[in-house]
C-alpha cells in the first residue's frame, strides 16, 4: 500500500474512519481504518484485516452527507456498479471537506478531447479536468 500511495498525489488523509457495508458480512459489519483521497481514487485501508478498498471517482454516482451521530459524521456513497458504502468520519469538518472534494472529483467540470497521429496510429486522448488537476481518462488507438 505504501508503494502505491507514493505513486499517486494524495489530496487528503483521515484516520479512524469507520467503514460500514451496505450488506453486512456475518463476521464483521464495520471496520476502522484510514481513508485516503487522491486525484483519481478514494482508498480505504483496513490494517486489521489487511485489506484495501479502491473506488475510482468516476464510478461514484452520488454522495450524501447524513445527519451527524455520536460516533461521527456519516457519508453515504452509491456507486454506478451498485456498491453502497457508508464512511463515518470522526470530525464534522473533515467529513465536510471529504464530501465537497468527492462531489467535485466525481463530477468533472469539463472534458477535453484531442487526436494525435503517433506511430501511424490515430490516438484519441480523453482528459477530465476537475477543480484540482487534470486526469487522463482514456487513450484510444485506432489503426
Amino acid at each position: 500500500m505504501d508503494d502505491d500511495l507514493n505513486q499517486v498525489s494524495l489530496l487528503s488523509k483521515v484516520e479512524n474512519v469507520r467503514f460500514l457495508y451496505r450488506y453486512p458480512a456475518t463476521s464483521n459489519t464495520a471496520t476502522i481504518g484510514t481513508l485516503y483521497l487522491t486525484a483519481t481514487h478514494l482508498i480505504f485501508v483496513d490494517p486489521e484485516l489487511k485489506r484495501e478498498t479502491w473506488i475510482l471517482h468516476s464510478l461514484i454516482a452520488s454522495v450524501e452527507k447524513l445527519p451527524i451521530t455520536t460516533i461521527g459524521s456519516p457519508l453515504l456513497m452509491r456507486c454506478k456498479h451498485f456498491l453502497c458504502i457508508t464512511f463515518v468520519i470522526p470530525r464534522e469538518k473533515e467529513a465536510h471537506d471529504i464530501y465537497q472534494s468527492l462531489i467535485q472529483l466525481s463530477q468533472p467540470s469539463n472534458v477535453l478531447c484531442w487526436k494525435e497521429n503517433a506511430l501511424a496510429l490515430d490516438t484519441l486522448f480523453l482528459i477530465s479536468r476537475s477543480h484540482r488537476e487534470s486526469v487522463l481518462l482514456s487513450v484510444y488507438c485506432i489503426k
